[in-house]
């Protein structure tokens, strides 16, 4: 066989997009029912946001506690995650954009959790880990 006969498999495929790596997909694939079933419950909760006011109110003592505010949180926080969600998604395609989706909502809530002593430290410890190996691969989207 001749050297022109030889073929390399090219690291970018006919498409333009970039190979997906095994372990990226296997971090989507943990990532897509981890914030989306986050996302979907937050949705939810923002629909009874009366309810969870009523049941901090009854359960926590202290300064009572609004529905506005307890609605805010609640829609902050759906935002936040499905805006992870969708970038876990660009990511999944190989767009760097998607780490950057990722990134950004991924950071506010880990620094918010790590200045609550209430929080375990293993949530923002799963965040942060991901935000880590999802980082690896940056290089290789585009």
């Amino acid at each position: 066989m001749s050297r022109s006969e030889k073929t390399i498999t090219p690291a970018v495929p006919e498409t333009g997009r970039p190979k997906r790596p095994f372990l990226l997909t296997l971090l989507c694939c943990f990532a897509f029912p981890f914030f989306g079933l986050i996302s979907l419950l937050l949705l939810v909760s923002v629909f009874y946001s009366g309810f969870f006011t009523d049941l901090i109110n009854t359960y926590i003592v202290g300064k009572p506690v609004k529905a506005v505010g307890v609605f805010s949180i609640l829609f902050l926080l759906f935002i936040l995650y499905a805006t992870a969600l969708t970038g876990t998604i660009l990511m999944y395609r190989m767009k760097r954009a998607g780490y950057y989706l990722f990134g950004i909502p991924m950071l506010s809530v880990c620094i918010y959790q790590l200045f609550q002593p209430d929080i375990p430290a293993l949530s923002t410890g799963i965040l942060i880990s991901l935000l880590v190996l999802f980082g690896v691969f940056l290089k290789k989207m585009r």
